[in-house]
This record gives C-alpha cells, sequence and structure tokens, in this order.
C-alpha cells in the first residue's frame, strides 16, 4: 500500500503503479478482482499524485518522452494524473474527479496490449487494428459494465473518450459524462503527443 512504499522514491512509486496496472490491464475480464485491482491503482495512484504533484508530473512526462516500457499503463497514469488535477482546478466534486481518474486508467482496457504493440512500431496500420482502435471505447465500456463496475460516469466516460459530436458546444452545456469525456479525450491526446513512439520524437 501508499503507507509502505513511502519509503520509496516517488519515480519508484509510479513504477510500481505501473506494473500493477499494466497486469491488470492484461487480465482484465469480467470479474470483481479485476475492478478491485483498478481501484487500489487508483487510490494509490491518485493520493501520491496530490501529495507529489510536481515530481509526479516530471518523471512521468520525462519518462514518457524517453521510453516505451509498459507504454500503455504509463500513459494511463500520466492521463490520470492530468486529468485530476485539472478537474482540481476546475472545482469538480470529489467524486465525479475519481470516476474520471478510473476512467483514465481503463479508457483502452479494450486494446491495452495492441497499444503497446503499436507504441513499439512503425509499421502501418492494417484495417483489422483501424477497426479495432476504433471500437476500443464501446468494448472497454461494455467490459467494465460486465465486470460489475457501478459508476455509471466511469462506464461513460470511457464509451464517449473518442466523441467528437459535442465538440461545438460549450462545456457548461454539456452533461457530466461529457464533460469528464471531454476533459479525459484532450488529456489523452496532448499527453499521447509528448510521448515517444518509435514511429516519431514525442513534441516538446
Amino acid at each position: 500500500d501508499l503507507q509502505a512504499a513511502e519509503g520509496h522514491s516517488v519515480p519508484d512509486q509510479w513504477e510500481g503503479l505501473a506494473v500493477s496496472l499494466d497486469a491488470a490491464l492484461r487480465e482484465a475480464r469480467p470479474d470483481a478482482d479485476f475492478v478491485a485491482r483498478v481501484r487500489h491503482v487508483h487510490e494509490r495512484a491518485s493520493k501520491l499524485g496530490q501529495r507529489h504533484g510536481d515530481p509526479s508530473l516530471y518523471h512521468l512526462i520525462h519518462s514518457a518522452g524517453h521510453s516505451l516500457e509498459k507504454y500503455s499503463s504509463h500513459h494511463a497514469l500520466l492521463v490520470m494524473l492530468v486529468s485530476e488535477l485539472a478537474a482540481g482546478l476546475l472545482g469538480w466534486q470529489e467524486d465525479a474527479v475519481r470516476s474520471l481518474g478510473c476512467a483514465a486508467l481503463t479508457m483502452n482496457v479494450a486494446m491495452a496490449e495492441l497499444q503497446d504493440q503499436l507504441a513499439d512500431s512503425d509499421l502501418p496500420l492494417t484495417p483489422a487494428t483501424r477497426a479495432h482502435i476504433d471500437e476500443h471505447p464501446r468494448r472497454g465500456a461494455q467490459l467494465l459494465c460486465d465486470a460489475g463496475v457501478d459508476d455509471a460516469l466511469w462506464c461513460e466516460c470511457v464509451r464517449l473518450h473518442h466523441d467528437r459530436s459535442d465538440a461545438g458546444r460549450p462545456r457548461a452545456e454539456l452533461p457530466e459524462e461529457r464533460r469528464l469525456a471531454r476533459l479525459l479525450r484532450r488529456a489523452d491526446i496532448f499527453t499521447a503527443k509528448i510521448s515517444r513512439r518509435r514511429s516519431r520524437a514525442p513534441m516538446s
């Protein structure tokens, strides 16, 4: 737990969380154990980000620009941290921020292994791979629902995190699930741009 990890450096704690999240995402299936493991990682990661915000951002952004190891889980943790910090600045309620954070960790649950492979590849996408990518928000949300996630905001945020149909509407007019999904989408896109891929260098 986090108290036991306090003797370790902030980077070491984030690396431990990446290992735990990677294992959970690779073994994702409709059972309560998977959900409990994700919630446990989220609780520890959120507390670590609150206590050590700047060192955490520095470590995760530096890692994103220099390493491809466990890309999917490292990316999810960085998106979670950025999303939760932004939501806090926006004054969002604690329950909504928790839903957003869990959604960030699981937004790519339906393609975590594929995401790792794509990050370390410079080959063009095949039609089958493109279809898999296009379907992953819906499939991920369904997996979470089947696993017993009873947080509708969490599931809807995952389902909508690539949906741009509300792009022209002011944030204040959006229902809560779409407000969360819009923030998640923007954090996802921005952190992906500053992350290294085999096929390109990270944006400065």
